[in-house]
């Protein structure tokens, strides 16, 4: 009697325990499906900033000129002026810390709706095995779902990303403060057409990089930065890769001397500023070592727009 007392008591138990667990899972589901709706919907609805701009790329932009690239591309290169003087449309989808893998991305989605005329790759390096390349990945999670073509890459991120992205709220984990500011129009940052103006002027001293000791590429993002390449040519674009100015005077860059020899294998121009004289003895146009001002931007894109003109073969106006 007593033994079938305790087993009662043992299923009742059991049974209690399963049902408090279903409800769990039940709640955490109904949570994270209604906050996660809730800030994909907002993130969506952002009228500036990154969100903004990374949809606009991946979604909306039909630009004839299309500059990819890190911080170094959105504070470089002037839409304005490039369509004011080669009658080209241009968009600047360079982006903050977002180096080849997320580029990479950028262009899969571009090409999946149109051909741009000109594919500009505004390149920094980033080759070598850097945590940060793969977690700003997680700027693209919100578009994971909808973009079959940039699930490769974000799954990149890390060896559970798949597994991560079946929850509403994780692709947007770390948006919240971006959703409210660039869903505020009282927040909002001119921009034009993804250029970012960079104010101030570097006050330091030129540093000199000496040769480095070689190091190993990262394969997945060497193979990343070769399928750009490829991707980019084989759409019928005209591609060219820029190292753009730098305050920074290199007697030897690995990562320069890769992409040259890369580049001319694929018969692609490469254009190396990184120790041209005008901007080296010229601090006043740099806001860091690794920026230039707006003032240097503008100087820096009209230099970009008579080489355009003569790779382009169009007529001055």
């Amino acid at each position: 009697m007593e033994v079938n007392s305790y087993i009662f008591n043992f299923d009742r138990m059991l049974k209690k325990i399963l049902i408090n667990i279903v409800l769990v899972g039940i709640t955490v589901f109904v949570f994270d499906l209604l906050i996660g709706k809730s800030l994909n919907y907002n993130y969506f609805k952002a009228v500036e900033g990154e969100n903004f701009q990374i949809t606009h790329a991946m979604e909306k932009t039909k630009a004839d000129v299309l500059i990819i690239g890190s911080s170094r591309a959105n504070h470089h290169y002037i839409p304005k002026m490039i369509q004011d003087s080669l009658n080209l449309s241009c968009y600047n989808a360079g982006m903050d810390g977002c180096v080849l893998l997320y580029q990479n991305a950028i262009l899969k989605s571009v090409l999946k709706r149109y051909v741009p005329k000109v594919i500009i790759l505004d390149f920094i390096g980033g080759l070598e095995d850097e945590e940060l390349s793969y977690d700003m990945l997680s700027m693209l999670t919100p578009y994971y779902d909808t973009h079959e073509e940039i699930r490769e890459v974000v799954e990149q991120k890390s060896p559970f990303e798949k597994i991560k992205l079946l929850s509403n709220i994780y692709p947007h984990n770390s948006e919240v403060y971006n959703i409210l500011r660039n869903t505020n129009h009282s927040n909002k940052r001119v921009t034009d057409n993804g250029y970012k103006p960079e104010e101030g002027v570097w006050q330091k001293e030129m540093d000199t990089i000496k040769t480095v000791i070689p190091y190993e590429f990262d394969k997945t993002i060497l193979a990343a930065n070769k399928e750009f390449l490829h991707l980019a040519k084989n759409s019928g674009a005209k591609v060219i890769v820029i190292y753009s100015p730098i305050y920074l005077s290199f007697k030897q860059k690995q990562e320069i001397d890769f992409m040259k020899k890369l580049c001319k294998e694929q018969k692609i121009p490469f254009w190396d500023f990184s120790n041209d004289s005008l901007f080296l003895n010229n601090k006043k146009y740099f806001k860091d070592v690794k920026h230039l001002n707006h003032i240097g931007a503008s100087l820096y894109t009209n230099i970009i727009i008579e080489k355009l003109k003569k790779e382009l073969k169009l007529k001055n106006k």
